[in-house]
């Protein structure tokens, strides 16, 4: 009781605790700022570890499926030379083979955004398998509590057959409208036994768009054959 009749002691402890607060909010705001890192996702053969090979090496590589994850700090230039982001960033290649993208959950907690790669040339044929991919990165704790920027890079755009961005962003948001109705009706019988998973995208009674999410999605078009990749980098730039 003498201890709360002393004014001073009363003092200390509110200074202390407001001293305890500032620390732990200035850690978090630092830990944000040196949050710097971006992930490379999308299915096998979009073209992710040639864009991850263009921006550390600024060069070609050949066609590989990656097994496992690649990383690297890369400082990001633009064409003469000079860096267009106050420090390196470091980038990590996740493998898109259907046996090893879960590893990119592991990621997702220092995430500082996320570069979608899609074919351009073959998104029609695999719109579906494409979405369901999306949609896991999309609902993810780590995406919606963070509000992780996503930019969709709709790779080899340079070529005659490839799709433009308008029609894939309307293919993929028709198919995640879809897989959204299907994972909904599964949640629902889920409910019962406590396991179900709340992940469900956009607005109730509307067709899905990306423009639904909290966090932003950008679709651009690039061709990591040819280095056109200025949409990428000055995503990265803005977000750096």
């Amino acid at each position: 009781m003498a201890f709360f009749d002393n004014p001073l002691a009363l003092i200390a402890c509110v200074v202390l605790a407001l001293a305890i607060t500032a620390i732990g909010l200035i850690f978090i705001v630092q830990k944000k700022a040196n949050n710097n890192t971006y992930l490379i996702l999308g299915a096998t053969d979009a073209g992710k570890t040639a864009l991850f090979t263009r921006l550390r090496y600024n060069k070609k590589s050949p066609t590989i499926t990656s097994m496992k994850e690649n990383e690297a700090t890369v400082e990001l230039v633009d064409d003469s030379g000079a860096a267009i982001t106050k420090q390196p960033v470091q980038l990590v290649d996740v493998p898109g083979h259907e046996r090893l993208r879960f590893r990119y959950a592991d990621f997702m907690p220092i995430a500082r955004g996320i570069i979608f790669v899609v074919d351009s040339t073959t998104i029609g044929r695999s719109a579906r398998t494409t979405a369901e991919y999306l949609y896991d990165v999309l609902a993810n704790q780590h995406t919606t509590k963070s509000r992780i920027p996503i930019i969709i890079a709709c790779n080899k755009t340079d070529l005659f057959t490839a799709l433009p961005t308008s029609k894939i962003q309307t293919l993929l948001e028709a198919e995640i409208n879809r897989l959204r109705a299907t994972r909904s009706a599964a949640v629902e019988q889920q409910e019962s036994s406590g396991d179900a998973v709340a992940d469900y995208l956009g607005y109730e009674g509307q067709d899905f768009k990306f423009e639904h999410l909290e966090n932003d999605v950008t679709l651009v078009g690039c061709s990591v054959e040819n280095g056109d990749l200025n949409s990428i980098t000055e995503w990265i730039a803005d977000l750096s």
